[in-house]
């Protein structure tokens, strides 16, 4: 606004116009005074006596006139909160286009609308480019669903995991908002993994009653996709988060010791390493200990104490001598190399022992493997079969 000046007109010409005139001379008078305080130069106190007339004008019995004064001030960069209100009180479509775009909508304004208004203003609100975390923090809050998809859908806005948290608490039944949270990098990984189960269990039953694979192969597949998806969520974790995650997977019954042996076999040891520590209460800093440097008898009573089947240990042990031979290395290896590492381990370790035993082994390992070390294993089997 510019310095205060005296008044160069008279205010009661615009009272006279508004109370007597025809519906065109009062829209000539919308647009005339929309220009004034649209300038920036504009005087205080011109602004200040003009904005009573807007006020009015902006409640005009004609819906072109009050349009019309809403398009012209939509540019303006200051208005008064009353002249704000009124227009955003009109018609959806006088209010809507102007709560879209409008300059003269500050943090406060925007958040109170977000707060306050119904869904389509809150939609208009949340579709702004210049939308304040304000108005964010209100949607999130208690925003309507169709405002809170599009407030996700607005570039504009990117939520951190805290607010992405609250949405997620309020609208996790709704299967279009999830996916949406989904696409965000800092959603939660507890969430994800939530997901993941609601995702499982829904396969499961989809399986189950249209009959799409018999029994437990259907079921089996279900499970292996959300183990292999898990391993991904928590390699995707802080370390620091990471003992957190399982004891929240533990939780949700998704520690499971197939979850335990897909790690194992593709060399994901800090997962392997925090479940047992999980499971056995034990320090994280003492299971290393006891999986790499005391020997195979007291592997074998962690895996024990975490109540783990006896079948899981020989996968276990040779993944753990695996690990503890690569320790060294700049580089840990992919899970091809590991996993060929492992299984090398384990026909070596076999090599004298009955061929029961060496074909539960590798095929222990082929159900926990995947690509290339699966088919190993496989054909190893099946080369003992031959030789049988």
């Amino acid at each position: 606004m510019g310095e205060a000046s005296e008044p160069v007109f008279d205010t009661r010409i615009f009272a006279h116009v508004i109370n007597t005139g025809t519906p065109f001379e009062r829209l000539e008078l919308a647009v005339q005074l929309a220009d004034l305080v649209c300038d920036p130069g504009c005087p205080q106190d011109e602004f200040d006596a003009v904005t009573p007339s807007l006020l009015r004008l902006s409640a005009d019995p004609d819906e072109v006139v009050r349009r019309q004064l809403a398009e012209s001030l939509a540019a303006c960069p200051q208005l008064d909160r009353r002249v704000v209100a009124s227009i955003a009180a009109d018609d959806e479509s006088i209010a809507l286009p102007f709560l879209a775009k409008a300059q003269s909508l500050d943090a406060a304004a925007m958040a109170a609308i977000a707060r306050a208004g119904d869904e389509a203003r809150q939609c208009a609100i949340a579709a702004r480019e210049d939308i304040s975390g304000a108005a964010v923090s209100a949607l999130a809050e208690g925003g309507s669903e169709a405002a809170v998809r599009v407030m996700l859908d607005n570039p504009a806005v990117t939520p951190d995991a805290a607010l992405l948290r609250r949405i997620y608490v309020r609208f996790w039944k709704r299967g279009d908002i999830v996916e949406q949270l989904l696409g965000f990098d800092d959603l939660p990984v507890d969430i994800r993994i939530l997901e993941v189960r609601r995702a499982s269990s829904r396969m499961q039953s989809m399986v189950k009653a249209n009959d799409w694979s018999p029994g437990d192969d259907g079921r089996g597949m279900v499970s292996d996709a959300q183990d292999r998806t898990l391993i991904a969520l928590l390699n995707s974790a802080d370390p620091a988060e990471l003992s957190r995650l399982i004891a929240f997977v533990s939780s949700r019954d998704m520690l499971t010791p197939s979850l335990l042996l897909k790690a194992a076999a593709e060399g994901h040891m800090h997962i392997v390493e925090r479940a047992l520590a999980f499971l056995t209460a034990t320090s994280l800093k003492r299971t290393r200990k006891l999986m790499y440097d005391n020997g195979a008898l007291s592997l074998r009573a962690l895996t024990v104490t975490a109540g783990l089947p006896d079948e899981c240990f020989p996968l276990l042990r040779a993944a753990a001598d695996v690990a503890r031979e690569l320790r060294g290395e700049n580089e840990w290896p992919s899970a091809e190399r590991f996993g060929r590492k492992v299984v090398e381990t384990l026909v070596t370790r076999f090599a004298s022992a009955p061929a029961k035993e060496k074909r539960r082994a590798l095929a222990l390992f082929e159900a926990s493997a995947t690509g290339p070390t699966r088919m190993l294993a496989r054909h190893l089997i099946e080369a003992m079969e031959r030789a049988a």
